[in-house]
């Protein structure tokens, strides 16, 4: 087997952070030099195949990016290249600590999975053969902002919770860190940190990461992935790599990438979390139900008037009080 320092590695990704800044960090902070390549939109089209010879790619084997080439050779999904480059690289640990590891890098696909509606503005993700979104699930502005309200008001501040409690195991940080694996920096600390920065909205030219959602309120009980993101970003070859490639999107005012400087900001306070569930909001009421909930009650009700309610009484024509049964307004015995 080859040696780390004589794999020619090229990291093929869009001039964002997104899926791909994990593995750039990974291949960073392990000393892996690697060539980062920053690719256009058109460039990953160009990617997915050869025109005329489906039995060949043109550098993405999954039509996708990021794209790893090693010795040339492409691989593709971005969960699979950072693990493999994790374990090249001392990030990915074995036995319980990668239970752990994977434990927070599946929660963090579930969240992505939520997201995705909010990013495409369809219930499908990108057809894998040409890139393009499919116009029979796309989604009205209001289904958009149905799935942005859930995420930001219900998934997010559970699974970032639940990551809170997994930290919160570890009854000393101060003396045994504050990673997701005590003091061993790990993949899942990286995607923890290029997820919520994005989200915090810290570098937004770079890593807005999801448009209309924001971390603040997921992080308002969670003080120990506050100081998790706030060490990663102080990690020295990951500040460096920042202030080399990202440095003029970062908002100097923010104090650079660090997140408790970024509430502090926004006027925001961590507080521990209630032992018991506070009332919840109420989910926000699609304005097209509600009409036509009320369009249908006022049907039942002139039905109810028009039907229902004479024969219950004997009809509109019941005689009135004071005029006898067998008498018609035409006559008859008296």
């Amino acid at each position: 087997a080859k040696r780390r320092s004589d794999m020619k590695l090229t990291f093929k990704y869009l001039d964002i952070k997104g899926l791909g800044e994990p593995i750039r960090l990974a291949l960073t902070v392990g000393g892996l030099p690697f060539e980062d390549v920053r690719l256009s939109y058109d460039d990953v089209v160009a990617l997915k195949g050869v025109a005329g010879d489906l039995t060949k790619h043109n550098g993405s084997p999954f039509g996708q990016v990021p794209v790893l080439e090693i010795d040339g050779r492409p691989f593709g999904q971005s969960g699979a290249l950072l693990r493999w480059v994790g374990r090249e690289c001392g990030l990915y640990p074995s036995g319980m600590k990668q239970l752990r590891v994977d434990m927070v890098e599946d929660t963090l696909a579930d969240v992505r999975r939520v997201m995705a509606p909010n990013w495409y503005k369809n219930a499908m993700a990108r057809k894998p053969k040409d890139g393009k979104l499919p116009r029979s699930t796309m989604l009205s502005e209001q289904q958009v902002a149905s799935v942005r309200w859930m995420v930001q008001e219900e998934y997010l501040p559970e699974r970032m919770w639940q990551i809170e409690r997994l930290l919160m195991e570890e009854n000393d940080p101060d003396a045994n860190g504050w990673f997701v694996c005590g003091k061993e920096l790990s993949i899942a600390d990286l995607s923890l940190y290029v997820m919520l920065e994005g989200l915090l909205g810290i570098c937004p030219k770079a890593n807005t990461y999801c448009k209309g959602i924001t971390a603040e309120k997921a992080l308002m009980h969670c003080p120990r992935l506050v100081r998790l993101i706030k060490e990663v970003a102080n990690h020295p070859k990951i500040a460096a790599w920042n202030k080399e490639k990202w440095g003029k999107h970062y908002d100097e005012g923010t104090g650079g990438v660090t997140a408790d400087l970024h509430f502090q900001k926004l006027g925001l306070n961590l507080r521990p979390k209630p032992k018991t569930e506070p009332k919840k909001q109420a989910e926000p009421v699609n304005p097209l139900k509600f009409l036509l909930i009320v369009a249908l009650y006022v049907v039942l009700m002139i039905l109810a008037v028009q039907f229902i309610l004479p024969g219950r009484t004997g009809g509109f024509n019941t005689p009135k009080a004071g005029q006898a049964k067998g008498s018609s307004l035409g006559g008859g015995e008296l």
